[in-house]
């Protein structure tokens, strides 16, 4: 795992032992970053169930000018923080180390450009999270909410009516949405 672009290309980044954490793929980070294109620079960005990091840490790499990570996962927490420590990034990054529905409501009112939702796959948390961003008027005007999930089981159906699907990608086993408030 490694940042693909940036002041920070090419540095590796420290990962969860085991299973339990899911990185988001170089090549679909990759991607990612691709369609956000130069709008990721000074833009304020959340990397909800952030696992290692690694997401925020590309985007903060890229230019934004700050990035929130919310995990509960005592190793994933250990992780991220050695990445910043690795990266330097001191005051661009808060780490919050919250259950993502507690953290999400602790950021109320908090404007975000981006933000990232990578939850365990299959456990229903996107309509929840998705709501919470909503309830907690958390999207900066003109934001993106992007969700990874597992390809093989759509999540269309867990969007509130209040979000449009700006844009759907599928790679290998993982695809992201990419959506507005309208």
């Amino acid at each position: 795992m490694r940042i693909n672009a940036g002041k920070w290309k090419g540095r590796t980044l420290f990962s969860v032992e085991g299973m339990a954490t899911r990185p988001t793929p170089d090549m679909m980070k990759q991607a990612l970053f691709n369609i956000i294109g130069d709008r990721i620079i000074n833009s304020s960005f959340c990397d909800v169930f952030a696992g290692t990091g690694n997401v925020a840490f590309e985007a903060l790499s890229r230019g934004a000018k700050n990035a929130v990570v919310i995990e509960n996962s005592r190793p994933a927490l250990n992780v991220i923080r050695q990445n910043a420590q690795k990266l330097g990034c001191g005051s661009e990054l808060v780490v919050m180390s919250n259950d993502a529905v507690i953290a999400l409501n602790l950021l109320k009112g908090k404007k975000y450009d981006y933000i990232f939702i990578d939850p365990p796959y299959n456990m229903g948390f996107e309509q929840k999270t998705l709501e919470l961003i909503v309830q907690n008027d958390l999207l900066a005007q003109n934001g993106t909410v992007i969700i990874q999930f597992e390809a093989k089981n759509s999540i269309v159906d867990a969007v509130p009516e209040c979000y449009e699907i700006v844009d759907e990608r599928k790679y290998g086993r993982s695809s992201f949405i990419m959506l507005k408030i309208h």
